[in-house]
């Protein structure tokens, strides 16, 4: 069955069992892959084990499908949080939180 007919747990499932496995001697498994992925994309961590980690998600289809989902997650999100509300919405949290203001103080 292919990634794209499995349903989310099976997808889930099938994604974690595989990110144990290991990559062999001197190298990274997927689950240490998956364990520092974000301060991998976010240059958080000593050159060199960035660059263990990074030939591993290169060379290894799993991890390089998890860290483009963290990459495609972080750019919807940076992508929404630069959209403003409508006028209208804004106006009414507004008043809504100065209601609450005055009912608090």
């Amino acid at each position: 069955m292919s990634d794209a007919m499995l349903n989310g747990d099976e997808f889930a499932a099938r994604v974690e069992t595989s990110m144990r496995a290991d990559s062999g001697p001197g190298g990274c498994s997927c689950s240490e892959v998956a364990d520092h992925i974000f301060e991998l994309l976010d240059s958080q961590m000593p050159a060199e084990q960035a660059e263990r980690l990074q030939r591993h998600a290169d060379s290894c289809p799993r991890c390089s499908a998890l860290a483009e989902a963290e990459v495609h997650v972080r750019e919807i999100v940076r992508r929404s949080c630069s959209e403003s509300a409508p006028a209208t919405l804004r106006m009414r949290i507004t008043s809504q939180i100065a209601v609450y203001r005055k009912a608090t103080q």
